[in-house]
């Protein structure tokens, strides 16, 4: 499990955080969940700070010999924002 947070920077290399508001993302969750493949988009708004939690303690993936899931996330590209791996 981990926490899925985006954070805003002013600079490429992304050393400087900064503060963003009422700023529209688009995020998209892709996976398998013990027996189906999902794949879905949705838009968030970031009301106010440097980071959004997009969401707290996700299981990432998981395989017990029995059971195997997994759950990607990602930022789509958009207006007033650059997606920097």
């Amino acid at each position: 499990h981990a926490d899925v947070v985006v954070r805003f920077y002013s600079d490429l290399a992304c050393t400087i955080p900064i503060s963003v508001t009422s700023l529209s993302i688009l995020l998209s969750t892709e996976g398998y969940d013990g027996t189906n493949y999902f794949s879905y988009d949705y838009p968030a708004t970031v009301s106010s700070g440097s980071s959004y939690m997009v969401q707290a303690s996700a299981e990432l993936s998981y395989d017990d010999g029995w059971t195997t899931r997994y759950r990607e996330y990602y930022l789509s590209a958009g207006t007033g924002y650059t997606v920097v791996f």
